[in-house]
């Protein structure tokens, strides 16, 4: 995902479209995903929604200075 907003970020200007395929859910973090790519412009034609599954996600717990 990170990729693709950055990717869409600047082929923007080159005037091209960027599409994100992947799999994801039908919870509310996939919803959110989705609603984000879509903001972001990218496209998600592709991106496939399976009922009754979560998404792969990881997360980053940083303390106040920044580390890991």
């Amino acid at each position: 995902y990170n990729t693709a907003v950055y990717f869409q970020r600047f082929s923007e200007k080159a005037k091209q479209q960027v599409e994100y395929i992947t799999a994801l859910g039908d919870d509310l973090y996939s919803k959110k995903i989705l609603a984000a790519c879509r903001k972001e412009k990218i496209g998600t034609e592709y991106i496939r929604q399976i009922p009754n599954q979560l998404p792969g996600l990881y997360l980053i717990n940083v303390d106040p200075e920044g580390e890991r």
